[in-house]
């Protein structure tokens, strides 16, 4: 037996249905069906639910089933404005669509998507005016886009809503895939940004699925993705640009916000907008602290006295010489900086590596005429909220530290012994079972299984030390540090030092333990050919070793693609 309450709702209902009949005779007689695009005031939209009523005298009205809330399923539900599904209008990204609609009163919107042979759909939380992003799009394909837009258990549907993709570009970076087993992969898409040439005239962002399918693309000769790439929680994404910005997309191509070094020596162009941040320039790695904390390296450059002048000969000449060295830096949102420090202070600024002596990177980042000597090259930072402390891995030094980020002091090294001396080679972590140490390494990161980082094996000897004449070749290692006992152990390593499967990048490089599966991509990120030609080679292994990914940038003869690093991230049809 119904309550009274119910059945006064179901009267209020019947009664609204009969003081609209010139809204069902005008939903009647909608137009023909199959429009690419539709209101409640055209075909292929429909209201369901007790007290719909259709905007502009449209849509199929229909009574439903009465609840205890009268007061919402009353409520009239109808599209401001017309539903559309349409290209994006910034040509940075020209494979993402907009989904558009707008309601009298907030709905919750559930999306489907089809094209290309598949299928997702999209729930969005209650709002009245929506402009949701479509990606995850193949190129040169149409999609079809349907709505169901619900308040209470009224119900507004357009659709379905059509738009084709653009083909890429003729002169699109090339992405091949030899190896994908989908079923043995880290789920998810894999994102990087490709360097066409030296000059980095274009630097664009992909986004390519198990098959290397391009999904999503970003380029903007005012945006180039030069180093680190990262997306965050937000799915924006993060990344360097031209060694003095630092900038947030959204995955529209919009810039969401920005930062510049104020004190960068050569000509910078900031978005609008940008903020600026007291450093010479940005290099290499920057990241999105949890904190809210950005987190970047930066440069200075000093003279130091006793730097040495060979790299073979450690009985040569020492002179006064102008070293550039890296910094730690962490700011605030606003570009207030809460933490710099600086690796000449904590480590010994005489000691050098293979690579110490090279001028050709520092003096890009020094001020005109300068050429000082590239002392560290650190290529990555990482930040560990559990003990409070900064990784760094340093080229040039053949080094991993460890920093303490409230006392700013070394609390240990992991690399080769050689060179060290007091106080430093206290700080050195002693070797277990069978280990080789990293040389020129990059990437480095910290997963369940310990420290984690890309090996690019160059020289594979410290300064003043004889090249074996063992081929130089790359690998993806984990290395265990026992911190009471002051040893590291190596505990997974891929890569070979010969064969088929053997590789080698001559710089950048990037390892990522994977969470779900375990599995490792790696990305060898400038492996030279012998014509010349300088492309990526992004591979996925299983801990075991087995190969399932596998991709590369490889042009034709002479061509430079090389990619700085790749992350899998989630599918973005989400």
């Amino acid at each position: 037996m119904r309550s009274d309450s119910g059945i006064l709702a179901l009267l209020a209902a019947l009664t609204m249905l009969d003081c609209t009949p010139a809204s069902r005779s005008d939903a009647a007689r909608g137009g023909a069906s199959g429009s690419s695009h539709s209101t409640g005031g055209g075909a292929g939209s429909s209201v369901s639910g007790a007290g719909g009523a259709a905007g502009g005298g449209s849509g199929n009205v229909t009574g439903g089933s009465v609840g205890s809330d009268a007061a919402v399923q009353g409520q009239r539900v109808a599209f401001v404005g017309e539903p559309t599904f349409t290209g994006n209008s910034n040509p940075a990204v020209p494979q993402a669509g907009i989904l558009r609609l707008a309601t009298d009163v907030a709905v919750k919107v559930h999306v489907a998507v089809s094209g290309g042979g598949e299928t997702w759909t999209l729930d969005l939380p209650a709002a009245t005016n929506f402009a949701k992003p479509i990606v995850g799009l193949k190129p040169a394909t149409a999609y079809d886009v349907s709505v169901s837009a619900t308040s209470g258990d009224n119900t507004l549907t357009a659709g379905p809503l059509s738009w084709t993709t653009p083909a890429l570009p003729g002169n699109f970076v090339p992405v091949q895939v030899a190896k994908s087993d989908p079923s043995k992969m880290e789920p998810g898409m894999t994102l990087f940004a490709v360097r066409d040439g030296w000059s980095l005239a274009r630097a664009p962002i992909v986004i390519v699925d198990h098959q290397g399918i391009v999904r999503w693309y970003f380029a903007d000769p005012n945006n180039l993705a030069q180093e680190d790439l990262s997306q965050l929680a937000s799915g924006n994404l993060f990344f360097g640009s031209d060694f003095c910005n630092l900038r947030e997309i959204d995955l529209l191509g919009n810039v969401v916000r920005a930062f510049h070094a104020a004190k960068w020596p050569r000509t910078c162009t900031p978005a609008a907008g940008s903020i600026a941040v007291d450093v010479a320039d940005f290099h290499h790695e920057s990241q999105v602290l949890a904190s809210g904390n950005l987190l970047a390296l930066s440069t200075e450059t000093r003279q130091v006295d006793g730097y040495p002048s060979s790299e073979t000969d450690a009985n040569a000449g020492k002179r006064s010489a102008l070293v550039m060295g890296s910094a730690i830096v962490e700011f605030l949102p606003t570009g207030e900086i809460v933490k710099r420090i600086s690796m000449l202070d904590i480590l010994d600024p005489t000691r050098i590596g293979r690579d110490s002596l090279s001028q050709d990177w520092s003096s890009q980042h020094a001020a005109a005429g300068q050429r000082p000597y590239d002392w560290d090259h650190a290529n990555a930072v990482t930040y560990e909220a559990a003990s409070d402390s900064y990784y760094v891995s340093l080229r040039h030094q053949d080094a991993v530290i460890k920093v303490n980020r409230s006392t700013a002091t070394l609390t240990w090294i992991l690399g080769t012994p050689a060179n060290w001396v007091s106080p430093w080679k206290d700080k050195l972590l002693a070797s277990t079972g069978n280990l080789l140490w990293p040389f020129h390494q990059h990437a480095v990161e910290m997963n369940p299984l310990g420290l984690g980082l890309y090996d690019n094996g160059n020289y594979r000897a410290a300064a003043f030390q004889p090249v074996d004449g063992t081929p130089e070749y790359s690998r993806a290692v984990i290395f265990k540090v026992d911190e009471t006992a002051k040893t590291v152990s190596q505990v997974w390593s891929y890569g070979p030092s010969s064969g088929a499967d053997s590789f080698f990048s001559t710089g950048m490089g990037d390892s990522d333990r994977q969470p779900v599966t375990g599995n490792v991509l790696l990305t060898s990120s400038q492996i030279v050919s012998a014509d010349g030609t300088t492309y990526a080679q992004i591979l996925e292994v299983t801990p075991d070793g087995t190969r399932v990914f596998d991709l590369n940038t490889e042009g034709s003869s002479g061509s430079v693609y090389p990619v700085y690093r790749a992350d899998r991230i989630p599918d973005l049809r989400r």
